[in-house]
Parts: structure tokens; C-alpha cells; sequence
């Protein structure tokens, strides 16, 4: 599945996710981004598109330049956020089409995408499809991650993917649904959530290296199931 087809998808559902939930829903907290609300993270997405299109890179991903996101569209209505980002769409679409350097972007749609859905109360993937590709992007990432601290291979078994990461000899394998991996690897999972997948040998060399973006959260992640 293409970048820009993620990016797409996501994005059109976030927009009716977003337009349906009324102001209630908007104020939710979302478990995945616990400092945030739903509007919030329209805002982030908004803003991430954005900034992308026009170069405010500096700081990039950083919480500093997320929060500027955030911050630059507090107290607008939803409704102008989502215009804003619907304009700009579909330039980003293009650019993903063009660049796999921009997967960050595709990615990070998906994944906020399933944060509101989370806290929405619309648990599972909306798209196995693109689930399923973005964690195929991942595996070289994480047998990189796991070569570099020495550790032994890691076997994923996910619905009909088993799969080897990392070049040493296996170590441990780990099998639990794509839904469940893909939340887990940028650390809408806590810890103990991930040592409850149906682990063969010790997960504990690999706990720290699963979440893309450091440590996994010390507290459960509820979500709607």
C-alpha cells in the first residue's frame, strides 16, 4: 500500500470522526496522547501537514513542535482546523507519492488516526491494509535497533506475518495481532501490556528497543476495545 494511500485514508476518516463527535467528543482526552484532546490532536495533524508543506522543520517531532501545533490553533473552531487541513491535503498526498522521505507523515496520521478511535469508543483497525504496511516499514528499523544493542533476533508472528528482525540467532518470539504490535511500536502500550502478548523466551532485553519513540509508557493504555 502506497504512502500517500495511508496518508489519504487516514485522513478522510479523522475528518468524519471529527465532524460526528459533537463538542463532547472533542473534549475528550485520548488515551494514546494523554495531554491532549481530540481537538488537540486535529490541531497536531493540521499543523504537522503544514509545516511539512512549508518548511518549519526545525525541532522536528520534537514535543516542543508539537505543541506549537497545538498551541497556534487553540480557541479556533474544529471546523476551520479541518479546512485548513483538507486544503492542504491533497499537495501532501503528491509529495507522498513522490518521496519515501516523507513517511513520517503518512504514518503519524495512521497512527493518531487510531488514537481518536481509541478515545472515541471505534476500537480495531480501520484499515488492515495500511496496518499492515506501515508495520512491514517498521521491521528493518527494528532489526537494525536490536543489531545495534547486540541482542538476539526477535520472531514476530502477526495474523498470517511471522517474520524474523535483527541478524543474530532468535532469541525470543512474540506473537499478538497487528492491531495490537502497531499500537505497541510507537508506545500506545505500556510495558506490562506488551509483556501479556504470548511471549516464547524473556522480553525484557526487548522492551525498551519496541517503542520507537523511548521507553514504554510506565501506565496501561485504555482504550475503547
Amino acid at each position: 500500500m502506497e504512502l500517500a494511500e495511508i496518508y489519504a485514508g487516514a485522513q478522510e476518516r479523522v475528518v468524519r470522526m471529527a465532524e460526528q463527535c459533537g463538542l463532547a467528543g472533542l473534549a475528550l482526552r485520548v488515551p494514546g496522547t494523554p495531554e491532549w484532546t481530540v481537538s488537540d490532536v486535529v490541531a497536531h495533524l493540521a499543523g504537522v501537514t503544514s509545516d511539512f508543506l512549508n518548511g518549519r522543520l526545525d525541532g522536528v517531532a520534537t514535543p516542543a513542535w508539537t505543541a506549537r501545533q497545538v498551541d497556534q490553533r487553540r480557541g479556533r473552531a474544529v471546523a476551520e482546523v479541518l479546512a485548513e487541513w483538507a486544503a492542504d491535503a491533497p499537495e501532501m498526498q503528491a509529495r507522498l507519492a513522490a518521496s519515501d522521505q516523507l513517511a513520517p507523515v503518512a504514518i503519524d496520521a495512521l497512527t493518531h488516526e487510531h488514537d481518536l478511535r481509541g478515545a472515541l469508543g471505534r476500537p480495531g483497525a480501520s484499515d488492515p491494509e495500511a496496518v499492515g504496511a506501515v508495520l512491514q516499514r517498521l521491521g528493518p528499523v527494528l532489526g537494525g535497533r536490536f543489531n545495534q544493542a547486540g541482542l538476539p533476533g526477535l520472531r514476530m508472528v502477526s495474523g498470517e506475518n511471522d517474520e524474523i528482525f535483527g541478524s543474530a540467532p532468535v532469541g525470543a518470539c512474540v506473537s499478538a495481532s497487528p492491531m495490537e504490535l502497531f499500537r505497541a511500536l510507537f508506545g500506545r502500550r505500556s510495558a506490562a501490556q506488551v509483556r501479556a502478548f504470548a511471549w516464547a523466551g524473556d522480553p525484557g532485553p526487548y522492551l525498551g528497543l519496541l517503542n520507537l519513540f523511548g521507553p514504554l509508557p510506565p501506565e496501561d493504555v485504555l482504550e475503547a476495545t
